[in-house]
């Protein structure tokens, strides 16, 4: 958009987004009528989806959370955190 009310013509705007100029023509005119909620996306085709909102939320909860918070140990546990017990590595200093 800004490159359109910059002055750029079609055809130096789809070079420069490296798309098709009749792209470039259909954003700018949804932009004209609807606004910027022409930018966002739109579901297409394809396969149904998979994964339901019950399971984004299933994985997105441990992703997100601190262990501690959560009740669940740190699949590291205390080692995280402490010196190593074999000090006969020359790279490791504490």
């Amino acid at each position: 958009m800004w490159a359109s009310t910059s002055g750029n013509t079609v055809p130096a705007i789809a070079r420069l987004v490296t798309t098709d100029e009749d792209t470039v023509r259909e954003v700018i005119q949804g932009v004209n009528v609807t606004g910027l909620a022409v930018l966002e996306p739109h579901p297409a085709g394809g396969y149904p989806r998979r994964i339901t909102d019950e399971d984004i939320d299933y994985i997105g909860d441990p992703a997100t959370t601190r262990p501690k918070s959560s009740g669940r140990r740190s699949p590291l546990g205390a080692c995280a955190n402490s010196p190593p017990t074999c000090t006969t590595t020359p790279f490791v200093s504490w």
